[in-house]
């Protein structure tokens, strides 16, 4: 067998200095770079302080938006159901003065002593569409018995209830009655002498 000669005591010195050196450079690389990392990832006071403000401002904006955004809504919400409201009273006076319209033909067709040109009269108005509400309920009364359920207003007038009194002149023993109605249809009184 060969014989390798031992290595020499400084040999054995220099490589286990050698190692230490490497494994000194190693573990101050690995120190470095843990310094550089956490230098890195520490914020200093203006740095936290500027982030703070800025993330403020993010939150006051949007914020703002928000708020902007809900009150927008809400508002149109409010617009529509006041819309609604105005539409509803325009409607509603709309179909008031339709329903005055309606009455008044009707009324008026029926002012009058003669029941047949009563019957006449709103037959023509239902016919040529003038009270759609009341169109079928006034042909069925027209058809009805000769149209004898429609009335006519004057037939319903209050007859005249005459008072006689007797005025006697006290230069002469004529007596001279006077015929007072004592209310006509539109609600005055008249008097007027016999002749």
């Amino acid at each position: 067998m060969t014989d390798t000669p031992e290595p020499s005591e400084a040999t054995r010195f220099q490589v286990e200095a050698n190692k230490e050196i490497e494994l000194a450079k190693i573990q101050l690389a690995r120190d470095q770079f843990e310094n550089e990392k956490a230098k890195s990832s520490r914020l200093t006071a203006a740095q936290i302080t500027l982030l703070t403000s800025v993330l403020s401002l993010a939150s006051g904006v949007a914020g703002a938006a928000l708020t902007g955004w809900f009150t927008k809504q809400g508002e149109e919400v409010k617009a529509q159901a006041g819309l609604g409201v105005e539409e509803a009273k325009a409607g509603g006076s709309i179909n008031l003065e339709k329903t005055k319209f309606e009455t008044s033909l009707i009324v008026g067709a029926i002012k009058t002593d003669d029941q047949q040109k009563a019957v006449k009269t709103l037959k023509f108005y239902a016919k040529a569409g003038l009270i759609p509400d009341y169109e079928g309920k006034i042909l069925a009364l027209a058809e009805a018995d000769g149209g004898k359920a429609i009335p006519a207003l004057d037939l319903l007038k209050p007859k005249l209830n005459a008072l006689f009194i007797g005025i006697s002149a006290y230069s002469n023993s004529e007596f001279r009655p006077l015929r007072t109605a004592s209310r006509d249809a539109e609600g005055l009184a008249t008097a007027w002498p016999i002749q």
